[in-house]
């Protein structure tokens, strides 16, 4: 890691210039230099798009997954590690309010590493850490403004990354799939939720997409790619004796129904090439039911769901349409 040093910022509010804005630059050996208003307001304005940009932080992680235990303590411990190595640290002069899509929360300070492709904010105690932006990190650190106050090595970067620069790609979405067990098919709907796998509109869905028996929402994978979302329900009746191929959904949430040769999709969803949901039955386990997703550069897989025999025929589930 580069020279520690530490960027201290008093940034004006939105509504005032950031050109007025006051910095300095702390070093290792505690030489402070002043640092000139324009990089100041040249910084600000580009960390406002890139934290925007920022889709998933430790505040709105549990739209895609369950909150981990012991995030908080995590992204605090962050915040610690963070500010004893080489970093940029921003004091704002007020709060500044993030829109609600990345979480909504007030900052009145930020802290990047140059060579770490992430941001923490806090305010009032509370630390907020950033890592799915779909900004390049570039963009806020390889301008010619910042870059004489970066250790060498990362300037040695800028220059590569100034040389090939990344072309730019379309956005990109996560996928989310919840695996949900379908029991006394044929009875009245329910839907079992105890760990909160499922959103209200997801079960809106489920309950008008003309099923019976019982749902229990069992398990839950996220393949975060970006900030669009698309979720996938899957509802299982029995174990697969075959390799399905189902096509992602884009934007949007798709209830995927088992049923005795194949699956039903509602809405319908339309293929795009390389991108897939594949369920299959484990080497050497025909009972339990394993997954593989592919949704642009993000893969993720493991087991969906699992039956102790094979008590569960898919013979048994109704099949009101067409099947893939």
């Amino acid at each position: 890691m580069g020279t520690l040093f530490t960027v201290l910022m008093l940034l004006a509010p939105l509504s005032q210039s950031p050109g007025s804005a006051a910095g300095s630059v702390v070093k290792e050996s505690g030489q402070v230099q002043q640092l000139p208003a324009a990089v100041t307001s040249s910084l600000f304005q580009r960390l406002l798009p890139y934290l925007d940009s920022c889709w998933l932080n430790s505040d709105t992680a549990s739209l895609y997954l369950p909150p981990p235990l012991g995030l908080e303590e995590e992204v605090e411990l962050a915040w610690e590690r963070a500010i004893r190595s080489a970093h940029f640290r921003l004091l704002l002069s007020e709060p500044l309010l993030l829109s609600e899509e990345v979480g909504g929360q007030e900052i009145s300070e930020i802290v990047f590493a140059a060579d770490q492709e992430f941001l923490l904010s806090r305010h009032h105690g509370r630390v907020t850490k950033y890592r799915k932006c779909e900004l390049p990190w570039s963009d806020v650190t390889c301008t010619p403004e910042l870059e004489p106050y970066l250790p060498a090595e990362n300037r040695l970067n800028c220059e590569l990354i100034h040389r090939n620069p990344e072309p730019t790609s379309a956005p990109r979405q996560t996928l989310t799939l919840v695996f949900i067990r379908r029991t006394d098919i044929g009875s009245p709907l329910t839907i079992a939720d105890d760990r909160q796998f499922l959103r209200p509109s997801d079960i809106d869905l489920l309950q008008s997409s003309g099923l019976t028996g019982r749902l229990t929402a069992e398990g839950h994978s996220a393949n975060l790619e970006g900030r669009i979302q698309a979720r996938a329900l899957v509802v299982l009746c029995g174990p697969v004796d075959r390799h399905y191929e189902l096509p992602v959904p884009s934007a949007t949430t798709v209830v995927y129904t088992q049923h005795a040769s194949g699956f039903i999709t509602v809405p319908p969803v339309d293929e795009v090439d390389a991108e897939s949901i594949e369920l299959y039955p484990e080497e050497g386990r025909p009972t339990t039911i394993m997954y593989w997703a592919r949704v642009g550069r993000g893969k993720s897989g493991g087991q969906a769901l699992a039956w102790s025999d094979r008590s569960n025929p898919v013979s048994t589930c109704e099949q009101p349409g067409s099947t893939r």
